[in-house]
């Protein structure tokens, strides 16, 4: 019959074996007992070898293996075990679990998750392993799509670039010292003085004031990073909005400074719109590979939101009708789902003012799910954009 001691070490550690003064296996857990069935009466030192601290291999008195971390392999077996020896009724007892860190040693070992406690955190270590690689790997994706997509942003500026220069209203053609050398144009009534007042003119000359240094220092910029660069001026003779184009080109150690004009009917989009998107898309990327996803901007309304979220929060709506909807009281309606409504609420008002990521923390449900909560923070430039939830739904594993 086995004794107290015997029963909460098999619920605390099924893989756990015991040895007498003697040397041999007197007892061991079931998970211990299901991978090496004919472990009992044999002598441990002819079963194990101790990989860490390997001194202890010569060890006289069991007592010697006492508290310390002890990292055992079974001869005839790939199992490692990680653990400590403990003494009690005068016999030496290993509480520990096989060594792993992935699936695929499980697998490779035949080692279920039931076969650890439910209290050993190598089940979540394996998990958090698994998140790990599938972000990485989601990471990886978005890297390559980002990559893509600045392949093909570049090459529409080149084309964007000669489209410019081939249509301009206006195109200058400087040297180094910024004197106009050449004006080409299709219609020479856009200029305000005659076309020969700019040839051999110095920029600052034609030019003159605040529209001229604007215009010399966007040279310079340009000069110095050797890249093309774009602007946008508003015409105080004209009253229109002009975009300017500026390309440098060094032949023979002679520098030639393209500066081309033309007029623009509107301003182009804010870039910060297409910032904006791109940060939530990053975020929804990443982290919709599995559970409830709810999106948010920093005013709380719903950007995103898929159909297990609804499912796991008895929301019976098609998702696509909640975009823009305002998520500020969601927690307190949400509240009466979980076993601790008040807890519930003051943890979402704790998050949100701290804007700091979550992972993994759990949470239980009035209808006995068990669901692990993530909450992402999403910035660009540090101007906070919104946020990512994530629940999944972890009531299998808990069991």
């Amino acid at each position: 019959m086995k004794n107290q001691i015997e029963l909460a070490f098999i619920k605390l550690f099924p893989f756990y074996f015991t040895i007498d003064k003697d040397w041999n296996i007197t007892s061991a857990g079931p998970s211990f007992l299901k991978h090496f069935p004919f472990s009992i009466g044999k002598k441990f030192k002819n079963e194990y070898i101790i990989v860490s601290p390997a001194y202890l291999n010569k060890a006289e008195d069991y007592g010697k293996l006492e508290d310390k971390l002890i990292i055992l392999k079974k001869k005839d077996s790939n199992i490692i075990f990680r653990g400590q020896f403990i003494i009690l009724d005068n016999l030496l007892y290993f509480s520990g679990s096989p060594w792993v860190n992935k699936m695929e040693d499980l697998n490779e070992k035949n080692i279920s998750l039931s076969d650890f406690s439910l209290s050993d955190n190598t089940i979540d270590l394996i998990q958090l392993v698994q998140l790990q690689e599938q972000s990485s790997n989601d990471l990886k994706k978005l890297n390559d799509l980002i990559n893509k997509r600045n392949k093909d942003l570049l090459a529409a500026q080149l084309k964007f670039q000669r489209i410019i220069q081939s249509s301009s209203d206006i195109i200058f053609e400087l040297n180094a010292d910024l004197m106009c050398t050449e004006l080409y144009l299709k219609d020479e009534s856009v200029l305000v003085i005659p076309r020969e007042g700019y040839i051999g003119k110095y920029l600052m000359d034609v030019f003159p004031g605040e529209f001229g240094e604007m215009i010399k220092a966007n040279i310079n910029n340009a000069l110095v990073t050797k890249e093309p660069l774009e602007f946008e001026f508003h015409s105080k003779v004209t009253g229109l909005w002009n975009r300017g184009h500026i390309s440098t080109f060094e032949l023979d150690d002679e520098i030639t400074i393209i500066v081309s004009t033309r007029i623009i009917e509107e301003k182009k989009q804010k870039e910060i719109e297409v910032q904006t998107s791109n940060a939530r898309l990053k975020a929804v990327i990443n982290h919709m590979s599995i559970g409830g996803v709810l999106l948010e901007n920093q005013q709380r309304e719903i950007v995103l939101v898929n159909k297990t979220f609804c499912d796991l929060f008895s929301i019976n709506v098609i998702p696509e009708y909640l975009i823009g909807a305002d998520c500020s009281n969601s927690a307190q309606e949400s509240s009466v789902l979980f076993k601790n409504p008040e807890h519930f609420i003051s943890r979402i008002t704790e998050i949100l003012a701290k804007r700091e990521t979550v992972i993994g923390e759990t949470l239980e449900m009035v209808d006995g799910k068990i669901l692990e909560r993530y909450y992402i923070p999403i910035y660009n430039n540090n101007i906070y954009l919104g946020h990512l939830w994530k629940y999944i739904d972890i009531t299998e594993r808990t069991r």
